[in-house]
Protein backbone atom coordinates (compact mmCIF):
# COMPACT_ATOMS: atom_id res chain seq x y z
CA UNK A 1 0.00 0.00 0.00
CA UNK A 2 1.27 3.20 -1.28
CA UNK A 3 0.80 6.46 0.96
CA UNK A 4 2.43 9.50 -1.11
CA UNK A 5 2.02 13.46 -0.17
CA UNK A 6 4.28 16.38 -0.76
CA UNK A 7 5.41 18.45 1.66
CA UNK A 8 5.01 22.13 2.40
CA UNK A 9 7.23 23.48 -0.03
CA UNK A 10 7.99 20.30 -1.54
CA UNK A 11 10.55 19.92 0.93
CA UNK A 12 9.01 15.89 1.46
CA UNK A 13 9.39 13.53 -1.24
CA UNK A 14 6.09 11.06 -1.30
CA UNK A 15 9.43 8.38 -1.08
CA UNK A 16 10.71 10.32 2.26
CA UNK A 17 6.75 10.09 3.34
CA UNK A 18 6.58 6.27 2.79
CA UNK A 19 9.51 5.51 4.60
CA UNK A 20 8.73 7.48 7.77
CA UNK A 21 5.07 6.31 7.68
CA UNK A 22 7.00 2.49 7.98
CA UNK A 23 9.55 3.39 9.66
CA UNK A 24 6.88 4.27 12.54
CA UNK A 25 5.44 0.69 12.16
CA UNK A 26 8.55 -0.98 12.56
CA UNK A 27 9.28 1.46 15.47
CA UNK A 28 5.45 -0.20 16.83
CA UNK A 29 6.36 -3.39 15.89
CA UNK A 30 9.71 -2.71 18.56
CA UNK A 31 8.15 -1.62 21.31
CA UNK A 32 5.11 -4.14 21.21
CA UNK A 33 7.13 -6.91 21.07
CA UNK A 34 8.80 -5.96 24.29
CA UNK A 35 5.32 -5.39 25.53
CA UNK A 36 3.73 -8.84 25.02
CA UNK A 37 6.66 -10.81 25.50
CA UNK A 38 6.03 -11.36 29.20
CA UNK A 39 3.08 -13.79 27.98
CA UNK A 40 5.60 -16.70 26.81
CA UNK A 41 8.37 -15.96 29.37
CA UNK A 42 5.84 -15.71 32.20
CA UNK A 43 6.50 -19.51 33.45
CA UNK A 44 10.29 -19.21 32.53
CA UNK A 45 10.60 -16.10 34.89
CA UNK A 46 8.51 -17.57 37.51
CA UNK A 47 10.18 -20.73 38.20
CA UNK A 48 13.61 -18.83 38.32
CA UNK A 49 13.05 -16.32 40.62
CA UNK A 50 10.21 -18.85 42.44
CA UNK A 51 7.38 -16.57 42.65
CA UNK A 52 3.99 -17.42 41.29
CA UNK A 53 2.68 -16.49 37.75
CA UNK A 54 0.07 -14.01 39.01
CA UNK A 55 3.00 -11.76 40.50
CA UNK A 56 4.77 -12.31 37.37
CA UNK A 57 1.97 -11.23 35.42
CA UNK A 58 1.80 -7.71 37.60
CA UNK A 59 4.82 -6.79 36.09
CA UNK A 60 2.52 -6.11 33.49
CA UNK A 61 0.40 -3.91 35.74
CA UNK A 62 3.76 -2.28 37.04
CA UNK A 63 4.84 -0.55 33.46
CA UNK A 64 1.01 0.04 32.75
CA UNK A 65 0.19 2.22 35.82
CA UNK A 66 3.92 3.76 35.39
CA UNK A 67 3.30 4.77 31.17
CA UNK A 68 0.10 6.24 32.70
CA UNK A 69 1.88 8.66 34.66
CA UNK A 70 4.75 8.63 32.04
CA UNK A 71 1.73 9.78 29.26
CA UNK A 72 -0.04 12.72 31.14
CA UNK A 73 2.98 14.63 32.17
CA UNK A 74 3.95 14.33 28.80
CA UNK A 75 1.15 15.60 27.44
CA UNK A 76 1.12 19.04 27.75
CA UNK A 77 5.13 18.80 26.29
CA UNK A 78 4.28 16.99 23.04
CA UNK A 79 3.77 19.90 20.36
CA UNK A 80 6.94 21.66 22.21
CA UNK A 81 9.89 19.45 20.89
CA UNK A 82 10.10 16.93 17.45
CA UNK A 83 8.95 13.31 16.93
CA UNK A 84 12.76 12.57 16.41
CA UNK A 85 13.72 14.21 19.67
CA UNK A 86 10.84 12.28 21.81
CA UNK A 87 11.39 8.87 20.31
CA UNK A 88 15.55 8.90 20.81
CA UNK A 89 14.99 9.67 24.20
CA UNK A 90 12.13 7.52 24.58
CA UNK A 91 13.74 4.48 22.72
CA UNK A 92 17.03 5.13 24.14
CA UNK A 93 15.74 4.35 27.55
CA UNK A 94 13.65 1.77 26.23
CA UNK A 95 17.15 -0.14 25.41
CA UNK A 96 18.58 0.60 28.80
CA UNK A 97 15.66 -1.07 30.47
CA UNK A 98 16.18 -4.37 28.26
CA UNK A 99 19.33 -5.03 29.54
CA UNK A 100 18.81 -4.52 32.63
CA UNK A 101 15.49 -6.74 33.03
CA UNK A 102 17.57 -9.19 30.47
CA UNK A 103 20.54 -9.21 33.27
CA UNK A 104 18.42 -8.78 36.57
CA UNK A 105 19.84 -10.93 39.63
CA UNK A 106 16.41 -11.05 41.09
CA UNK A 107 13.05 -10.16 40.95
CA UNK A 108 12.85 -6.95 42.36
CA UNK A 109 15.51 -5.49 39.73
CA UNK A 110 13.11 -7.06 36.76
CA UNK A 111 10.31 -5.12 38.40
CA UNK A 112 13.00 -1.85 37.91
CA UNK A 113 13.15 -2.63 34.55
CA UNK A 114 9.48 -2.46 34.00
CA UNK A 115 9.38 0.75 35.50
CA UNK A 116 11.66 2.05 32.93
CA UNK A 117 10.08 0.63 30.35
CA UNK A 118 6.77 2.21 31.48
CA UNK A 119 8.41 5.69 31.65
CA UNK A 120 10.15 5.39 28.08
CA UNK A 121 6.51 3.93 26.07
CA UNK A 122 4.41 6.55 28.15
CA UNK A 123 4.04 8.76 24.70
CA UNK A 124 5.92 6.81 22.67
CA UNK A 125 2.84 5.15 20.67
CA UNK A 126 1.39 7.94 20.29
CA UNK A 127 4.64 9.99 18.73
CA UNK A 128 4.42 7.38 16.39
CA UNK A 129 0.77 7.86 15.24
CA UNK A 130 1.62 11.59 15.84
CA UNK A 131 4.88 11.58 13.02
CA UNK A 132 2.73 9.72 10.78
CA UNK A 133 -0.37 12.30 10.88
CA UNK A 134 2.13 15.21 10.20
CA UNK A 135 3.30 14.08 7.42
CA UNK A 136 0.08 12.83 5.83
CA UNK A 137 -2.14 15.38 5.92
CA UNK A 138 -5.04 14.68 3.79
CA UNK A 139 -7.79 13.05 6.39
CA UNK A 140 -8.71 10.55 3.54
CA UNK A 141 -5.07 8.84 3.48
CA UNK A 142 -4.48 9.39 7.36
CA UNK A 143 -7.06 6.26 7.98
CA UNK A 144 -4.43 3.76 5.90
CA UNK A 145 -1.15 5.76 7.26
CA UNK A 146 -3.02 4.82 11.19
CA UNK A 147 -3.40 1.07 9.74
CA UNK A 148 0.20 0.85 8.84
CA UNK A 149 1.46 1.81 12.04
CA UNK A 150 -0.84 -0.58 13.67
CA UNK A 151 0.35 -2.83 11.32
CA UNK A 152 3.40 -2.85 13.72
CA UNK A 153 1.58 -4.01 16.49
CA UNK A 154 0.04 -7.14 14.51
CA UNK A 155 3.53 -7.86 13.46
CA UNK A 156 4.72 -8.34 16.57
CA UNK A 157 1.96 -10.49 17.57
CA UNK A 158 2.45 -12.45 14.48
CA UNK A 159 6.31 -12.74 14.47
CA UNK A 160 7.63 -11.24 16.90
CA UNK A 161 5.87 -12.87 20.07
CA UNK A 162 6.37 -16.34 18.54
CA UNK A 163 9.67 -15.65 17.74
CA UNK A 164 10.44 -14.92 21.89
CA UNK A 165 8.25 -18.44 22.72
CA UNK A 166 11.13 -19.92 20.20
CA UNK A 167 14.03 -18.12 21.52
CA UNK A 168 13.20 -18.79 25.36
CA UNK A 169 12.64 -22.59 24.58
CA UNK A 170 15.97 -22.64 22.87
CA UNK A 171 18.15 -20.08 24.28
CA UNK A 172 16.06 -19.18 27.84
CA UNK A 173 14.40 -16.36 28.86
CA UNK A 174 17.15 -13.84 29.50
CA UNK A 175 18.77 -14.27 26.20
CA UNK A 176 15.20 -14.14 24.37
CA UNK A 177 14.22 -10.93 26.14
CA UNK A 178 17.82 -9.64 25.14
CA UNK A 179 17.36 -9.94 21.91
CA UNK A 180 14.49 -7.63 21.72
CA UNK A 181 17.38 -4.99 21.82
CA UNK A 182 18.21 -5.55 17.83
CA UNK A 183 14.93 -3.77 16.53
CA UNK A 184 15.40 -1.60 19.64
CA UNK A 185 18.43 -0.04 18.22
CA UNK A 186 17.12 -0.24 14.93
CA UNK A 187 14.41 1.59 15.09
CA UNK A 188 16.35 4.06 17.21
CA UNK A 189 18.48 4.74 14.14
CA UNK A 190 15.57 5.00 12.28
CA UNK A 191 14.82 8.35 14.05
CA UNK A 192 17.16 10.39 11.40
CA UNK A 193 14.46 10.13 8.67
CA UNK A 194 12.42 12.60 10.99
CA UNK A 195 12.02 15.72 10.54
CA UNK A 196 15.02 17.59 13.08
CA UNK A 197 12.31 20.74 13.78
CA UNK A 198 8.98 20.90 15.90
CA UNK A 199 5.99 20.82 13.25
CA UNK A 200 4.33 24.14 13.24
CA UNK A 201 0.76 24.34 12.99
CA UNK A 202 -1.46 26.79 12.43
CA UNK A 203 -1.09 29.96 15.23
CA UNK A 204 1.74 28.32 16.90
CA UNK A 205 5.28 28.66 16.15
CA UNK A 206 8.39 27.15 18.09
CA UNK A 207 8.47 29.04 21.02
CA UNK A 208 4.48 28.78 22.00
CA UNK A 209 4.24 28.50 25.52
CA UNK A 210 3.35 24.91 26.78
CA UNK A 211 -0.43 25.25 27.32
CA UNK A 212 -0.75 22.40 30.56
CA UNK A 213 -4.74 23.18 30.90
CA UNK A 214 -5.16 21.78 27.17
CA UNK A 215 -6.10 18.17 28.05
CA UNK A 216 -7.98 19.17 31.52
CA UNK A 217 -9.91 21.28 29.45
CA UNK A 218 -10.49 18.51 26.42
CA UNK A 219 -11.54 16.32 29.02
CA UNK A 220 -13.73 18.65 30.50
CA UNK A 221 -15.49 19.93 27.67
CA UNK A 222 -15.23 17.62 24.39
CA UNK A 223 -16.77 14.39 25.80
CA UNK A 224 -16.81 12.47 22.07
CA UNK A 225 -13.09 12.87 22.50
CA UNK A 226 -12.55 11.66 25.61
CA UNK A 227 -15.01 8.43 25.41
CA UNK A 228 -12.93 7.61 22.72
CA UNK A 229 -10.06 7.76 24.56
CA UNK A 230 -11.11 5.92 27.56
CA UNK A 231 -13.08 3.14 25.04
CA UNK A 232 -9.17 2.78 23.55
CA UNK A 233 -8.30 2.40 26.93
CA UNK A 234 -10.65 -0.26 27.53
CA UNK A 235 -9.69 -2.80 24.69
CA UNK A 236 -6.36 -2.64 26.34
CA UNK A 237 -7.85 -3.70 29.71
CA UNK A 238 -9.26 -6.55 27.89
CA UNK A 239 -6.89 -7.19 25.42
CA UNK A 240 -3.29 -6.96 27.42
CA UNK A 241 -5.57 -9.29 30.56
CA UNK A 242 -5.76 -11.92 27.84
CA UNK A 243 -2.19 -11.87 26.49
CA UNK A 244 -0.37 -11.74 29.70
CA UNK A 245 -2.24 -15.22 30.71
CA UNK A 246 -3.64 -16.63 27.69
CA UNK A 247 0.11 -18.73 26.69
CA UNK A 248 -0.04 -20.11 30.58
CA UNK A 249 -4.06 -20.89 29.44
CA UNK A 250 -2.49 -23.31 26.67
CA UNK A 251 -0.10 -24.86 28.51
CA UNK A 252 -1.92 -25.88 31.22
CA UNK A 253 -5.32 -26.39 29.96
CA UNK A 254 -4.19 -27.73 26.79
CA UNK A 255 -0.43 -28.96 26.97
CA UNK A 256 0.46 -26.38 24.36
CA UNK A 257 4.30 -25.65 24.02
CA UNK A 258 6.44 -23.18 22.66
CA UNK A 259 5.21 -24.47 18.74
CA UNK A 260 1.65 -24.63 19.13
CA UNK A 261 1.49 -21.45 20.75
CA UNK A 262 3.84 -20.06 18.21
CA UNK A 263 1.35 -20.91 15.61
CA UNK A 264 -2.01 -19.86 17.38
CA UNK A 265 -0.20 -16.62 17.77
CA UNK A 266 0.84 -16.91 13.75
CA UNK A 267 -2.60 -17.33 13.22
CA UNK A 268 -4.20 -14.67 15.27
CA UNK A 269 -1.57 -12.23 13.80
CA UNK A 270 -2.95 -13.06 10.29
CA UNK A 271 -6.48 -12.41 11.19
CA UNK A 272 -5.02 -8.98 12.55
CA UNK A 273 -3.25 -8.13 9.42
CA UNK A 274 -6.51 -8.56 7.48
CA UNK A 275 -8.14 -6.09 10.01
CA UNK A 276 -5.16 -3.78 9.85
CA UNK A 277 -6.17 -2.95 5.90
CA UNK A 278 -9.71 -4.08 6.12
CA UNK A 279 -10.68 -1.39 8.63
CA UNK A 280 -9.61 1.49 6.71
CA UNK A 281 -11.19 -0.06 3.42
CA UNK A 282 -14.56 -0.25 5.55
CA UNK A 283 -14.22 2.83 6.80
CA UNK A 284 -15.16 4.04 3.35
CA UNK A 285 -17.86 2.77 2.76
CA UNK A 286 -19.37 3.04 6.70
CA UNK A 287 -18.69 5.72 9.15
CA UNK A 288 -15.86 4.66 11.08
CA UNK A 289 -17.08 4.58 14.74
CA UNK A 290 -18.80 1.98 13.34
CA UNK A 291 -15.87 -0.30 12.52
CA UNK A 292 -14.58 0.89 15.66
CA UNK A 293 -17.89 -0.34 17.70
CA UNK A 294 -18.07 -3.28 15.60
CA UNK A 295 -14.28 -4.30 16.52
CA UNK A 296 -15.20 -4.18 20.08
CA UNK A 297 -18.45 -6.00 20.49
CA UNK A 298 -16.53 -8.55 17.97
CA UNK A 299 -13.89 -8.66 21.07
CA UNK A 300 -16.01 -9.04 23.68
CA UNK A 301 -17.92 -11.92 22.14
CA UNK A 302 -14.34 -13.97 21.34
CA UNK A 303 -13.27 -13.83 25.23
CA UNK A 304 -17.03 -14.48 26.69
CA UNK A 305 -17.19 -17.36 24.46
CA UNK A 306 -13.16 -18.90 25.66
CA UNK A 307 -14.10 -22.59 26.74
CA UNK A 308 -17.72 -22.54 26.17
CA UNK A 309 -17.65 -22.06 22.00
CA UNK A 310 -13.98 -22.14 21.95
CA UNK A 311 -13.38 -25.14 24.07
CA UNK A 312 -11.52 -27.55 21.37
CA UNK A 313 -7.50 -27.17 20.03
CA UNK A 314 -10.02 -26.32 16.73
CA UNK A 315 -11.97 -23.64 18.82
CA UNK A 316 -8.56 -22.15 20.30
CA UNK A 317 -7.59 -21.09 16.57
CA UNK A 318 -11.56 -19.65 15.69
CA UNK A 319 -11.31 -17.44 18.85
CA UNK A 320 -8.25 -15.96 18.66
CA UNK A 321 -8.66 -15.32 14.77
CA UNK A 322 -11.71 -14.08 15.81
CA UNK A 323 -9.91 -11.82 18.78
CA UNK A 324 -7.26 -10.53 16.91
CA UNK A 325 -9.28 -9.28 13.78
CA UNK A 326 -11.83 -7.57 16.18
CA UNK A 327 -8.97 -6.04 18.04
CA UNK A 328 -7.67 -4.31 14.97
CA UNK A 329 -10.83 -3.10 13.53
CA UNK A 330 -11.32 -1.32 17.01
CA UNK A 331 -7.51 -0.43 17.44
CA UNK A 332 -7.30 1.36 14.16
CA UNK A 333 -11.36 2.60 14.09
CA UNK A 334 -10.76 4.57 17.39
CA UNK A 335 -6.92 6.04 16.60
CA UNK A 336 -8.17 7.29 12.92
CA UNK A 337 -11.25 8.68 15.10
CA UNK A 338 -8.39 10.07 17.25
CA UNK A 339 -6.07 11.64 14.16
CA UNK A 340 -9.13 13.79 12.62
CA UNK A 341 -8.90 15.76 15.65
CA UNK A 342 -7.76 19.44 14.88
CA UNK A 343 -4.06 20.05 14.54
CA UNK A 344 -3.10 21.85 17.50
CA UNK A 345 -4.71 19.30 19.61
CA UNK A 346 -3.70 16.20 17.87
CA UNK A 347 -0.71 15.75 20.17
CA UNK A 348 -2.13 15.89 23.31
CA UNK A 349 -5.08 13.66 21.99
CA UNK A 350 -2.76 10.94 21.47
CA UNK A 351 -0.62 11.26 24.54
CA UNK A 352 -3.86 10.89 26.82
CA UNK A 353 -4.57 7.92 24.45
CA UNK A 354 -1.16 6.36 25.47
CA UNK A 355 -2.05 7.37 28.85
CA UNK A 356 -5.69 5.03 28.47
CA UNK A 357 -4.00 2.41 26.97
CA UNK A 358 -1.24 2.27 29.61
CA UNK A 359 -3.92 2.56 32.04
CA UNK A 360 -6.19 0.03 30.65
CA UNK A 361 -3.35 -2.51 30.26
CA UNK A 362 -2.28 -2.42 34.10
CA UNK A 363 -5.69 -2.82 35.26
CA UNK A 364 -6.02 -5.45 32.52
CA UNK A 365 -3.15 -7.50 34.06
CA UNK A 366 -4.17 -6.64 37.54
CA UNK A 367 -7.73 -7.76 36.93
CA UNK A 368 -7.07 -10.99 35.00
CA UNK A 369 -4.08 -11.73 38.55
CA UNK A 370 -6.79 -11.24 40.55
CA UNK A 371 -9.43 -13.24 39.29
CA UNK A 372 -6.53 -16.20 38.42
CA UNK A 373 -6.03 -16.04 41.97
CA UNK A 374 -9.12 -16.12 43.26
CA UNK A 375 -10.31 -19.43 41.20
CA UNK A 376 -7.09 -20.49 39.51
CA UNK A 377 -8.48 -20.96 36.38
CA UNK A 378 -7.59 -19.16 33.55
CA UNK A 379 -11.44 -19.20 31.99
CA UNK A 380 -12.75 -16.56 34.28
CA UNK A 381 -10.47 -14.63 33.71
CA UNK A 382 -11.13 -13.97 30.15
CA UNK A 383 -15.00 -13.84 31.12
CA UNK A 384 -14.96 -11.26 33.37
CA UNK A 385 -12.62 -9.20 30.51
CA UNK A 386 -15.24 -9.42 27.84
CA UNK A 387 -18.07 -8.24 29.94
CA UNK A 388 -15.99 -5.88 31.08
CA UNK A 389 -15.39 -4.53 27.19
CA UNK A 390 -18.95 -5.35 26.13
CA UNK A 391 -20.05 -2.76 29.06
CA UNK A 392 -17.12 -0.25 27.40
CA UNK A 393 -18.88 -0.97 23.84
CA UNK A 394 -22.30 0.35 25.20
CA UNK A 395 -20.81 3.35 26.80
CA UNK A 396 -19.59 4.00 23.70
CA UNK A 397 -22.27 3.33 21.38
CA UNK A 398 -24.61 5.71 23.74
CA UNK A 399 -22.11 9.21 23.41
CA UNK A 400 -21.60 8.43 19.75
CA UNK A 401 -25.94 8.36 19.39
CA UNK A 402 -26.42 11.43 21.57
CA UNK A 403 -23.19 13.20 19.85
CA UNK A 404 -25.46 12.17 16.23
CA UNK A 405 -24.24 12.77 12.71
CA UNK A 406 -23.09 16.37 13.18
CA UNK A 407 -19.79 15.47 12.07
CA UNK A 408 -17.99 16.02 15.28
CA UNK A 409 -17.35 12.02 16.03
CA UNK A 410 -15.78 11.60 12.66
CA UNK A 411 -14.03 14.98 11.68
CA UNK A 412 -12.95 16.25 14.99
CA UNK A 413 -15.17 18.48 17.69
CA UNK A 414 -16.13 22.08 16.24
CA UNK A 415 -14.53 23.15 19.85
CA UNK A 416 -11.17 23.00 18.66
CA UNK A 417 -11.39 23.51 14.91
CA UNK A 418 -8.45 25.67 13.44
Amino acid sequence: MRITHEGEGGTRSPARVELIIWTMAFTTFAYVTLSVSLSPLLTAISEEFGVSESAVGQLATVGGFVSTISALVSAPWMGRYARRTWLRAELGLLLVAVLLSALAPNFPVMVLGRILIGIAAGALVANCFTAASEVVTELGKQGRAVGIVASGTTVAVLAGLPAIAFLEDQVGWRLALGSLSVPLGLSLAGTMLLPAGRRATSGDGPDEAIDRGLARRLLRDDRVTLAIVLATGSIFVAYIGWITYYSAYVERDFTGGAGRIGVLFIVGGLAELAGNFGAPALSHRAPVRRVALLGMAGMAAALLGSGALFGSMGGLFVGIALLHLCTSFAYVGLNTLLVHRPAKIRGTVMALSSAAVGLGGALGALIGGAVLAMTDDYLPVFHVLGALLGVGAIGLALVFRSAGNSGIVDRGAPLWSE
